[in-house]
């Protein structure tokens, strides 16, 4: 008589003792990875602002690979007749032993991921000035690292209670983790390739890509260490949960003789080879969508044929089955000749949205990139946080209806090769809603219809509002990538608050266009947004002619700090033991210069800066012709300054002076120093741009 309860506490303990030593060796390289990367970093005292995935990506890592390795220990009995029949043997339901099993492997799961976390959040917090963590992320991160492990777990079950070998198992939780997400890959990679209008991260298709956790491992083992928010943890813990009650269902009608067969029986066989070999065949479909068909794509599938008969003979070890296995091969080229065909109509079908300005009867202004890939970024640009708090406003006004249809159809005319390649064009993905659902595009703006554009989100006092509120700070730092003579430093409540009224105070037109081309910037303030778990580290951009008093604090507060003349060589004298060196024997080291000079005056207005730079490269000089290499203004520029060269700095109007040489794409040497701008030539300098 079987006992009916769901789980026993017997086989849940010996479970886990029976994978003691593989969860202790996996909590242990867990651990020393952990920390690993706060004992060999080099301490500075500059201030880094990392996410909880930034900190914890180690440990998302490791519980991928550690989830199915355990899972495969724990129910890989089901391949030794012995073992298989002992289980069977117990006075259990097989549900209760496969819930037993099952919480013993994601126990130790859980002790493995939440001794990682701890230690990886602990380690860096005995550093405060060199970690600034933004812990609302936390929640999410350790629910994102373990629905990814509960997700191969499941996956590794639902193969081990199909299969009767090891190498079957290993292959068929393979096929359960990496197939669905790389055929939606490449059907929607598809559909985009053959109309790029289209924005693929907004296709149903995808989702299995963009939201498997567990499949996105592979870009944390490149270095993408993001946790992208609840959608996902919600998509992959109901897919680990469905993969669950699968394995449950199938654990309990496995029967002990399926041990070492490949499979319970020929139909899964069947299904498994087909499911092996259907990305194989579809990975050159992009090309085929486009009608770019190569003789090389003959070769491939010649080899696709030939692993699909390996797979089989491998698995099964049985020549007389390749036989049976010819008709699999078929349905598994039809399976893909409808896709191909299914994207290509897919894709004509989208082709066909150009509705008139009439129809439209909202648009959404999204960005240039989708909301996903936007908030996988472990630090955010203004911009894209900007337009992404205000993309749910809808635009109704007639003028943009006119410039979004305008552009979807110029956008379809470049995509079909007769569009005015002589316009300028800005690129922006949109929503639109014409007779139905939003529709997401990326469509080519020209350039006066976008500078119109922005005039309308600007008076859209939604919008306006949406795009212009300054976010509420929990923490800023300042970086500064052009001066070296510090890195990052913390800001206080002076100069967010310089900042928060600054921003307010700008046009929205000007701030728009200048965030949307703030990529050039040499310094920034990263700020923590208090949002809860959406909490992110976002990156403004900091030019001293827009955010003139920010800039300035940062500058002044950074200097005073920091700056010791003493210790800071005399740019001038630099330049002048180069300008007599022979450039023509450096010219092979593709050797270049730089000088940079940034002036800051406080004046009864207001802060103004005024700024040049010079650039060189050896190889394009003659021989010994430097001097050639500064022009009238620089030497203007070591007059103004002369008379305060070795007198100390007054921070109350100075100048930064930088000058570098690099060879190739490295840096060899560069000096940086601040002088004070003598009163009488303030005018001067304030003149010296024009």
């Amino acid at each position: 008589m079987k006992n009916r309860k769901y789980f026993s506490l017997g086989v849940y303990k010996e479970m886990l003792r029976q994978l003691s030593v593989a969860g202790v060796i996996g909590l242990a390289i867990a651990l020393i990875i952990a920390v690993s990367p706060v004992l060999s970093t080099y301490t500075d005292g500059n201030p880094r602002i990392m996410t909880i995935s930034e900190v914890c990506a180690a440990t998302k890592v490791i519980c991928d690979i550690a989830a199915p390795l355990l899972a495969f220990l724990a129910f890989s009995y089901g391949n030794k007749r012995k073992n298989s029949d002992f289980f069977h043997s117990l006075p259990y339901t097989r549900e209760c032993v496969y819930l037993s099993i099952y919480g013993a492997v994601m126990t130790w799961i859980l002790i493995i991921a939440a001794a990682s976390m701890t230690v990886s959040v602990i380690s860096r917090c005995l550093f405060p000035d060199e970690y600034i963590i933004i812990f609302a992320q936390l929640p999410v991160a350790f629910l994102s690292v373990i629905s990814s492990a509960m997700l191969a777990v499941s996956a590794v079950a639902l193969a081990a209670s199909l299969t009767g070998t090891a190498l079957m198992t290993v292959v068929v939780s393979g096929i359960i983790l990496v197939v669905p997400g790389a055929v939606s890959g490449m059907l929607a990679e598809g559909v985009a390739s053959r109309l790029p209008i289209l924005a693929d991260g907004y296709l149903g298709i995808s989702a299995p890509q963009q939201y498997n956790l567990y499949y996105g491992s592979l870009g944390y083992l490149v270095g993408n260490s993001d946790i992208r928010g609840l959608v996902p943890v919600a998509y992959t813990l109901g897919v680990a949960v469905l993969y669950g009650i699968l394995a449950c269902v199938a654990f309990k009608k496995r029967k002990s003789e399926t041990s070492h067969n490949s499979s319970v029986s020929s139909l899964w066989q069947n299904i498994f080879r087909i499911a092996f070999i259907i990305p194989f065949i579809m990975f050159p479909i992009m090309d085929i969508v486009n009608d770019d068909f190569e003789a090389a794509h003959l070769l491939w599938w010649l080899f696709c044929i030939v692993a699909y008969f390996a797979f089989e003979l491998i698995t099964t070890k049985k020549w007389k089955n390749l036989l049976r296995a010819i008709p699999g091969l078929f349905i598994a080229v039809c399976i893909c000749v409808l896709c191909t065909f299914a994207v290509i109509v897919f894709a004509n079908k989208a082709e066909s949205f150009a509705p008139e300005a009439s129809e439209i009867e909202s648009v959404r202004i999204v960005g240039d990139t989708n909301s996903i890939s936007r908030y996988s970024n472990s630090q955010l640009d203004y911009f894209d946080y900007a337009i992404n708090k205000a993309s749910k406003v809808k635009l109704t006004d007639e003028k943009a209806k006119e410039i979004i249809s305008r552009s979807i159809a110029d956008t379809k005319k470049r995509h079909a090769g007769y569009g005015d390649y002589d316009v300028e064009y800005k690129n922006l993905m949109v929503a639109v809603k014409a007779g139905g659902g939003e529709k997401y595009r990326w469509i080519f703006v020209r350039e006066e219809d976008y500078e119109a554009l922005v005039d309308i989100l600007g008076a859209n006092e939604e919008y306006r509002t949406a795009f212009m509120t300054y976010p509420e700070v929990s923490v800023g730092v300042s970086n500064n990538h052009y001066s070296y003579n510090y890195g990052s430093t913390r800001v206080d409540d002076v100069v967010l608050d310089t900042l928060a009224e600054e921003m307010a105070g700008l046009d929205f037109g000007k701030w728009f266009r200048y965030l949307e081309d703030g990529y050039g910037y040499n310094d920034e303030i990263v700020i923590v947004t208090k949002e809860g778990i959406n909490s992110r580290a976002v990156v403004v951009p900091l030019k001293a002619h827009i955010l003139p008093e920010t800039f300035y604090l940062i500058k002044t507060k950074n200097l005073d700090s920091q700056f010791n003349r003493d210790e800071c060589a005399d740019v001038f004298e630099e330049i002048e033991r180069v300008k007599g060196g022979n450039t023509k024997d450096m010219a092979y080291e593709s050797r270049s210069y730089e000088v940079s000079a940034q002036a800051y005056i406080k004046t009864e207005d207001g802060v103004v800066n005024v700024g040049k730079s010079w650039f060189g490269i050896a190889y394009i000089l003659e021989e010994n012709d430097l001097e050639d290499f500064f022009d009238k203004d620089f030497e203007s520029l070591s007059k103004m300054i002369s008379k305060t060269r070795n007198k100390d700095l007054d921070l109350e109007s100075f100048v930064e002076v930088s000058y570098t040489v690099s060879d190739k794409y490295e840096l060899h040497d560069s000096v940086t120093a601040y002088y004070s701008i003598p009163e009488e030539y303030v005018e001067d300098f304030l003149d010296w741009q024009s």
